[in-house]
């Protein structure tokens, strides 16, 4: 994630090496000891993940009175 109106080709070169770090055989094998999942997508895929979980999450906090403190 980076900052609300981060110019597209700053978040394009991160999301490049990003996935590029997370093929890496070392870093891979360690997230995967630590139990992640290894998943590597574009800023848009990701992007719609983000909101996809917040309005799912966001439901299931609505329907239990579930609220931040």
């Amino acid at each position: 994630m980076v900052p609300a109106g981060t110019p597209k080709p700053v978040v394009v070169r991160l999301n490049a090496d990003i996935n590029r770090i997370l093929k890496m055989p070392d870093v891979a094998d360690k997230l995967k000891a630590l139990g992640a999942v290894i998943v590597g997508s574009s800023p848009e895929e990701f992007d719609t993940y983000v909101k996809d979980e917040i309005a799912k999450w966001g439901k299931v906090a609505r329907e239990n009175n579930i609220a931040l403190d």
